[in-house]
């Protein structure tokens, strides 16, 4: 299988259900006294922000979770991953220094989609933009294909995965309660929920950062 191939249709699938979520964001009001409420196959979830008691649960889960890749020596940080893929003649650098061009791209596209007053201007700049950020997903996505075995990215994607099991409800009459009361349940979910508690999470917590900017940020407390 061509391996650059797979990671643009990787990247394409992705733009499309962001695509169909942020159309969703912008014409319904989501966000609402720290929650988000949204249907997948006619249920009515909600995700909250986590409370101070919840926060101290995902503390204790990540200080666990970084405990355990830490002794394991199969793990390496994400420093340790760059000096091997460089070893190998793969500079994560290079690739980082790419995704900063195309940053600034975008902002320039934008100011300049901004000035715009013809029709055809407006329509060839928001192309432009799409291009963009369509190049920018496959950029991301492509570090973070190469670091996704770094201890800080194995980290946040655990992490992530317990703060959507613990804020995750669903309506039950005029109640809410817990989606799922059994995590390993929720860790192998895959379709439309999973899809929507990943991104209102990034809403919701992260304001909107990509994956990789955020194995960037990962700590342990």
């Amino acid at each position: 299988m061509d391996k650059n191939i797979d990671k643009a249709k990787i990247a394409a699938d992705m733009m499309a259900t962001l695509k169909e979520l942020e159309a969703e964001n912008e014409t319904t009001e989501l966000l609402k006294d720290n929650s988000i409420v949204f249907e997948v196959e006619k249920k009515t979830y909600r995700m909250h922000k986590p409370t101070s008691l919840e926060r101290r649960k995902i503390d204790d889960f990540r200080r666990k979770k970084y405990a355990t890749l830490l002794k394991d020596d199969t793990y390496l940080f994400k420093k340790q991953w760059i000096e091997e893929y460089k070893k190998k003649g793969v500079s994560i650098k290079d690739k980082e220094a790419h995704i900063a061009t195309l940053n600034a791209k975008m902002s320039a596209t934008l100011l300049r989609l901004a000035a715009s007053t013809t029709p055809q201007d407006i329509k060839t700049l928001k192309e432009e933009a799409q291009a963009i950020k369509l190049s920018q997903y496959e950029a991301s996505v492509e570090i973070a294909n190469l670091l996704s075995d770094s201890i800080e990215s194995v980290l946040l994607m655990a992490v992530n995965l317990y703060v959507g099991f613990i804020v995750l409800e669903v309506k039950d009459g005029e109640n809410w309660k817990p989606a799922y009361t059994d995590y390993e349940e929720f860790t192998v979910l895959e379709g439309a929920l999973v899809n929507k508690v990943i991104y209102y999470l990034n809403c919701l917590l992260y304001s909107g950062k990509d994956l990789y900017e955020l194995s960037n940020t990962a700590t342990v407390s």
